[in-house]
């Protein structure tokens, strides 16, 4: 604790910050072509993991709001019992990469604020000598998962929340701790500066030791900065976002931020759980879990998984809708996925590697309300995921009237051209009986020009 509070104050005084101070905000948005680069992505992995993995309850929420005080003393200890024996972020690479995943985020900080990396700044880290899991060689979790991703290929994102439960300071402004009050900025102003700096030296950790960042990731948010394009309404907090903001900026100048708390200068929305119905203006990304259960951490052996048929239709209509998917992933205190979300990476998988080029790279639907299923853009080139195969082999066209140059089975290496027709008036393709490939089929159909 006296080593945290130490490190806050040297950090009040530190000239590093003076000159990521609040300044001109024309400079605050991402580099041309980051956020276009992530979108074409469209397919990563979300990876929850901490101490309370271990108690396969989805913890980490259980653990303050409406507990008591002596439930709350338990869950900041099970960092003592954290020793993932199993954990072997090369295997969790491979999976990503062989299911067509294209960059990865994991959890550096939670909402308990436990560090899955070497901090300065807390001994609450996994590196901390009572670490039982401090000798291991992969002891700085988070360097590890980031050196077997970048290995495979994969982008780098950091997952990191606003808010902590644990930091003497952090509780007054996290929200679900009882001590919760934002009034707290103006009542404590320097308990704020202390909470505010401590965050700002920490992303400075994460963004000089590991090498390029492609993602910062952020949970919940600050008072006052709601999440989306929404000004700060507080001067004292807005200030200290800006500062944060161009702080990635300067260390990380290519890397792209999430929406949650940033002012306006969030560079993609994050839907959680759900996917929106006609999408988003702009970049965004659903992010869901492969179990069914609700909660991104570890929830037990037994619990029920998405299928990877089901997982592919929601990346499609994602990906139809302009936005990628962030498919988590919660490992067991031992540092091992289950079996069930081994199973849907890897169908996934097998569906990616034949199809993954009608996903990466590609645009929204200029379609709405198809019966059959959905339509990914690149360029003059439509591709139609069919969901559900017409019982006559006509797949109708509606609203089309830019005309068809040629159509053909996406996995077919002759592309040997399919029928056109007309059905009630509109464009229309004979594709014939479905074949015994699993997951939705795609039909791939060049245009004269961009689809109409």
């Amino acid at each position: 604790m006296l080593r945290l509070l130490l490190c806050a104050i040297f950090l009040v005084g530190c000239p590093f910050l003076e000159v990521i101070g609040a300044g001109d905000t024309a400079d605050l948005h991402a580099r041309p072509g980051a956020v276009a680069a992530w979108e074409a992505a469209r397919f990563g992995l979300f990876i929850h993991w901490g101490p309370w993995s271990q108690t396969g309850v989805g913890y980490i929420w259980k653990m303050m709001p409406g507990s008591s005080a002596e439930e709350r003393a338990r869950g900041f200890e099970l960092w003592r019992t954290f020793n993932p024996v199993n954990f072997d972020p090369r295997r969790w690479a491979r999976a990503a990469k062989e299911a067509g995943m294209k960059y990865v985020v994991f959890v550096t900080k939670h909402h308990d604020g436990f560090n899955t990396y070497d901090t300065q700044l807390s001994d609450y880290r996994i590196t901390s000598p009572e670490s039982p899991f401090a000798r291991n060689p992969r002891a700085d979790l988070t360097r590890a998962v980031i050196e077997a991703f970048r290995a495979e290929g994969l982008g780098i994102g950091l997952y990191y929340s606003h808010i902590d439960w644990h930091h003497p300071d952090g509780r007054f402004f996290a929200r679900g701790h009882p001590d919760f009050n934002p009034t707290q900025v103006d009542r404590d102003p320097a308990a704020w500066r202390r909470f505010a700096d401590y965050q700002l030296g920490q992303l400075r950790e994460l963004l000089t030791r590991y090498g390029k960042i492609d993602i910062v990731w952020f949970d919940i948010q600050w008072p006052f900065a709601d999440n989306g394009p929404v000004e700060v309404t507080h001067p004292v907090v807005r200030a200290d976002v800006l500062k944060m903001v161009r702080l990635i900026r300067t260390l990380q100048p290519d890397a792209i931020i999430n929406d949650r708390g940033t002012d306006l200068y969030g560079d993609f929305h994050t839907p959680e759980q759900r996917v929106p119905e006609t999408g988003l203006p702009g970049a965004w990304e659903s992010n869901l879990t492969i179990t069914n259960e609700r909660g991104y951490w570890y929830k037990g052996d037994n619990v029920s998984c998405k299928t990877a048929d089901e997982l592919i239709r929601t990346l499609v209509e994602i990906a139809s809708k302009g936005g990628n998917l962030l498919l988590n992933v919660g490992p067991r205190g031992d540092g091992e996925l289950i079996e069930g979300e081994y199973r849907a990476l890897a169908g996934m998988g097998a569906w990616m590697r034949r199809h993954g080029d009608s996903i990466y790279g590609t645009t929204r639907s200029p379609f709405f309300d198809l019966t059959w299923g959905r339509v990914t853009v690149r360029g003059n080139r439509l591709f139609l995921h069919v969901f559900d195969w017409p019982t006559d082999g006509v797949l109708p066209l509606p609203g089309l009237r830019t005309p068809i140059v040629s159509a053909w089975r996406f996995t077919d290496p002759a592309q040997r051209p399919l029928t056109r027709t007309m059905q009630a008036g509109e464009p229309a393709l004979v594709i014939g009986p479905r074949t015994e490939e699993s997951g939705p089929q795609v039909i791939a159909v060049e245009l004269a020009g961009r689809p109409r």
